[in-house]
């Protein structure tokens, strides 16, 4: 065991010695190759390079305890370059005009179609040159380079110029009207469809080749809507926009004379003729229709002494004559009875044969089928008010309100039929059916008298313009790095042995001794990496 002891020590001190660490072989000679594709504000780079690093020197010990570390060298070489950026469709313009003129809200803000447009044309006039269009001899040698565009886009660049004239660049609208308001309507239609001409004609690729554009012009003594022509230089071309929209306001309130009135209609009792358990109404729901339309046509309403039928303000509508009238169905009531039979079972009911209420709904017997009766009821009534309140919402001329559904009202009943279906009664003692429907419709009717036009109304807005120009901005140059570190050996001082290197060797402190050992290695090593890194 003792021997056994003495070995280990003697391993541990040999390694020492040595320098020797499983954890840090390396070879003579390390290669690093490195490719990466970069993304710096929208352009592409390529960026290669490599690293080459070796040991030099050995290890070596005295009586002493001293150790010499290798000496350490590499060379970085790296060098990084832009890419071309190929152009190939009128698309790729756009996008390429979206990443460069992005910054500036006017252009943001443009409508899609006139941006396909501008792109449109500037692809149009970059292929015409390409083509050998002819210029003249200044303008030809400043768009000479012109010819590789598509291949080499990115040394060309879009930029936004405002025109030097400050009348030209911001155009503010602002005119009153003492008359009709449709006057300044016709101005404002005026203007949106000059912008757009403008815009249209802007975009040709022959106004971009040329030296002359149009601009937007008003003339507000003389409320003249033009377009004048701007100098500019070749590859541009100038854009209109409604920055602040050109809007028409009245300065004054129209006087508006409306009234109202309510009317409410209700349905002479409708014999149900449903199958037997059933609560599909279509069987006499389409000749129902007819009938509740013809009661609601005849109704009368009086609004401000003037009494109509609800047929006759349908027709006047919003049209036809002086007072304009809106009706509205604004809520409805529906009674649905059953008979108090299921099968031959006789039920329980809420009213006599004569339509007395002897109890409410909540009182029915819950036993044997009567709770199926009641559903059955409630189910009729529900289905048929849908329906009848569906089919007024589809006849002209009437309208329901947006959350009609709150506002209608069931009553369920069960009616005495002496227990018998509607057909196998007994007549004498019970005359009445059981299985009815009565619907009471309200209405709303507004009537209005024509508008009175304000006599005082103003139209106002801004009209911004900018000049897009296409300029040469020429390719950035590759960027070369080289770097070389060197790293001599370097003694190491620290004494290690207790006693003379021949005879009982014994170290003392070994595992002091190894975390100071790791200690420097890490160090050093941490050291040389953040050299080579840093150069």
């Amino acid at each position: 065991m003792e021997n056994n002891k003495k070995i280990l020590e003697e391993i541990r001190r040999i390694n020492f010695l040595t320098n020797y660490d499983t954890k840090k072989v390396i070879s003579e000679q390390r290669v690093l190759d490195i490719t990466d594709n970069l993304l710096t504000e929208g352009d592409e780079k390529k960026k290669v390079g490599f690293s080459i690093g070796t040991e030099f020197g050995n290890k070596e010990f005295n009586f002493r305890g001293k150790q010499r570390d290798p000496g350490r060298m590499s060379l970085d070489f790296s060098y990084e370059k832009q890419l071309d950026k190929g152009l190939d469709t009128v698309g790729d313009v756009l996008g390429k005009m979206n990443s460069e003129l992005n910054g500036d809200e006017e252009f943001k803000k443009l409508p899609s179609e006139t941006k396909i447009m501008l792109a449109t044309g500037f692809y149009n006039a970059i292929t015409l040159l390409i083509d050998g269009q002819n210029l003249p001899k200044d303008d030809k040698e400043r768009v000479r380079k012109i010819k590789k565009f598509f291949k080499k886009s990115q040394k060309w660049k879009f930029e936004i110029v405002e025109p030097t004239e400050e009348l030209i660049s911001t155009v503010e609208v602002k005119v009153k009207s003492n008359g009709d308001i449709t006057s300044l309507e016709s101005l404002n239609t005026l203007m949106s469809t000059e912008i757009s001409n403008l815009n249209a004609s802007n975009s040709n690729e022959g106004t971009i080749l040329s030296k002359r554009a149009s601009y937007f012009s008003y003339d507000s003594k003389l409320g003249d809507v033009s377009s004048l022509p701007l100098q500019k230089s070749v590859m541009s071309t100038l854009f209109a926009r409604a920055s602040k929209p050109l809007k028409t306001t009245e300065l004054s309130p129209e006087k508006i004379l409306q009234d109202r009135g309510e009317l409410n209609v209700v349905m002479p009792r409708i014999p149900g003729k449903y199958a037997k358990g059933s609560s599909d109404p279509s069987a006499f729901f389409k000749g129902l229709m007819g009938s509740i339309l013809n009661e609601i046509y005849k109704s009368e309403v009086t609004i401000g002494g003037e009494t109509k039928t609800v047929k006759e303000m349908i027709d006047c509508g919003t049209e036809n004559c002086e007072s304009k009238y809106t009706i509205r169905v604004s809520n409805a009531t529906i009674v649905s009875s059953a008979s108090n039979t299921w099968t031959t079972e006789v039920l329980d009911f809420t009213h006599n044969n004569n339509g007395d209420k002897i109890k409410d709904v909540t009182e029915i017997s819950p036993s044997g089928k009567n709770p199926n009766n009641l559903k059955l009821a409630k189910n009729r009534a529900n289905n048929l008010i849908q329906l009848v309140m569906q089919d007024l919402g589809k006849t002209p001329g009437l309208n329901l309100q947006p959350n009609w559904t709150d506002a209608v009202t069931m009553e369920i009943r069960v009616t005495d039929t002496g227990g018998k279906v509607d057909e196998l009664r007994d007549k004498t003692t019970h005359p009445n059916t059981g299985q009815y429907s009565e619907i009471s419709i309200g209405f709303t009717v507004f009537r209005t008298k024509d508008k009175k036009v304000s006599s005082n109304n103003q139209l106002s807005g801004t009209i911004s313009q900018r000049i897009i120009t296409l300029k040469y901005v020429g390719g950035e140059g590759a960027d070369i790095n080289l770097n070389l570190s060197v790293e001599p050996p370097t003694p190491n001082k620290s004494i290690y042995f207790k006693k003379n290197i021949f005879g009982d060797h014994q170290l003392f402190g070994s595992n002091k001794i190894q975390r100071n050992l790791n200690k420097q290695d890490n160090k050093r090593d941490r050291a040389f990496e953040r050299n080579r890194r840093n150069n």
